[in-house]
């Protein structure tokens, strides 16, 4: 009987006698393949509106427009541009804890003016004009 060795080198090494024609390898473990990790989407925080972009919905040109005004949250965090009635003296601008749309629209804290709203209403500084 006429027997070959046959050696095989790859995932595993394997020496042996085998009958003619017989080839044994082995392939070792199946390899996974892993998916790219790809970090999971970023969608940056869209941008607030600035005092300028926040309109009233009062039609122009009609009597006794309202009148705007920033509201400022006690951290100094977040800001808030309200509209009061024309015919009643609103409230001045002011330092406010807000609550979800109780406050008027949320804006860009317009700068210097908010810092000098907080700093009054901590006693820090005089009220803006």
């Amino acid at each position: 009987m006429n027997k070959r060795v046959v050696i095989v080198i790859g995932a595993g090494l394997t020496f042996g006698c085998t009958p003619k024609d017989t080839v044994l390898y082995n392939p070792g473990p199946p390899v996974e393949m892993m998916p790219e990790e790809t970090p999971p989407p970023t969608n940056p925080p869209p941008a607030l509106p600035t005092w300028d972009d926040v309109k009233s919905t009062h039609p122009e040109g009609a009597t006794n427009p309202p009148h705007p005004i920033l509201i400022v949250s006690p951290e100094g965090a977040r800001c808030f541009k309200q509209y009061v009635g024309g015919m009643i003296q609103g409230p001045p601008d002011h330092v406010q804890a807000c609550g979800a749309d109780e406050c008027g629209t949320e804006i860009q804290c317009p700068q210097p003016r908010a810092a000098d709203l907080l700093a009054a209403s901590k006693g820090d500084a005089p009220a803006p004009k």
